[in-house]
């Protein structure tokens, strides 16, 4: 392991497990070794193949089958940015017209949220607006965590479509993590308490109006910044 490497261990092992698709020329659909054969392949404990595992998810590199196993995702195969946007050079803009998309979408996306998402959904939900926290208020990077907890609402919406543009919200909160970081720490807490709250409480009205308040005061500090 190249110990220059400073990221959490979690995310160095799902690059890892990455190289091992590749490697194995395993296809969408095809399932991935066991969770205890990855184990002992990359040496490392359980809990950090399960963090490996649940961050591949959301990036929808991977899919998990209850009772079953993970399997290499239908849809995306193992291409992190499908619309290629590691190739613009523009990266401020990108962010800026990202952040309009996301103002369209996740709004409605939340109220559907409150609307469909199942009980053990929003328990998810809930933990990780708490995981979230935890990592801002120890200085840690959260950005997995952050893109989880957009994913995991929109893909509790419900709604197919939304499952196919995920790629978009997860490059855009990475970006935009690194510009507002630093400033947004409190706002960042607060909203994402709020939104998973309205979702459990089922208030499909207030989920939507705190997601847009969301954005918002994000592109907000981004108008500041560009």
């Amino acid at each position: 392991m190249d110990m220059l490497d400073k990221r959490p261990l979690p995310q160095i092992m799902a690059d890892k497990i990455i190289d091992l698709i590749e490697s194995k020329k395993l296809l969408p659909g095809e399932r991935l070794p066991s969770e205890q054969e990855l184990m002992k392949e990359l040496n490392v404990g359980r809990g950090t193949i399960r963090e490996a595992i649940k961050s591949l998810v959301s990036r929808n590199i991977v899919e998990i089958r209850r009772g079953v196993g993970t399997f290499v995702a239908k849809k995306t195969g193992v291409v992190e940015d499908p619309l290629g946007f590691s190739f613009i050079n523009n990266k401020n803009k990108l962010v800026k017209d990202s952040m309009d998309v996301r103002l369209l979408l996740e709004p409605s996306i939340a109220k559907w949220a409150a609307r469909n998402a199942t009980d053990s959904e929003i328990l998810e939900i809930i933990e990780l607006s708490h995981k979230i926290e935890i990592a801002i208020l120890n200085d840690e990077d959260y950005s997995d965590l952050d893109v989880e907890f957009h994913t995991k609402i929109a893909n509790s919406s419900r709604n197919l479509v939304v499952e196919n543009l995920i790629p978009i919200l997860t490059t855009n909160i990475r970006s935009l993590i690194d510009v507002t970081h630093a400033v947004l720490k409190e706002h960042t807490i607060l909203s994402h308490k709020k939104i998973a709250n309205a979702i459990k409480e089922r208030d499909e009205e207030l989920a939507e109006q705190l997601m847009k308040e969301h954005i918002e005061m994000n592109q907000k500090y981004l108008d500041k910044s560009f």
